[in-house]
């Protein structure tokens, strides 16, 4: 699998909207085959990995016998506080084989969900390998 493009809504310390595209690129003549992530300590390195793994994983990420309390507690910890209704949004692409799969997270303050498709679920656990 190889994500493409990466897009935060009030998730960590990312207020507002955060485009990352993870393509690598060619300038000019010159291949840039790896996309680095680098900053200060604090400045969301660490945030923009766990944002792809609650993506990826759901609950599954705290480990296979824990509570749906503890893990709205989890996500509730992780998202930005803002005044908007959602707190923490944004596409997900993937590149895996046959083709191209996307997804989109959304998480309000009380519940965690995910929408594929445009059908509404609950984030339950490690998601399916087939959508």
């Amino acid at each position: 699998m190889i994500l493409t493009r990466l897009t935060l809504t009030n998730f960590g310390v990312f207020r507002g909207r955060h485009e990352f595209e993870l393509r690598p690129t060619n300038e000019g003549a010159v291949l840039r085959p790896v996309v680095l992530f680098g900053g200060k300590n604090g400045a969301g390195k660490t945030t923009i990995l766990e944002a792809i793994r609650l993506c990826l994983y759901g609950r599954g990420i705290l480990g296979g016998r824990v509570r749906q309390a503890d893990y709205d507690v989890y996500v509730r910890q992780r998202l930005h506080r803002s005044s908007t209704g959602t707190v923490a949004a944004g596409p997900m692409r993937t590149r895996a084989p046959p083709g191209t799969r996307t997804g989109q997270g959304c998480w309000p303050r009380r519940r965690a969900r995910t929408t594929r498709r445009g059908r509404p679920t609950r984030v339950s656990g490690v998601p399916r390998a087939r959508d």
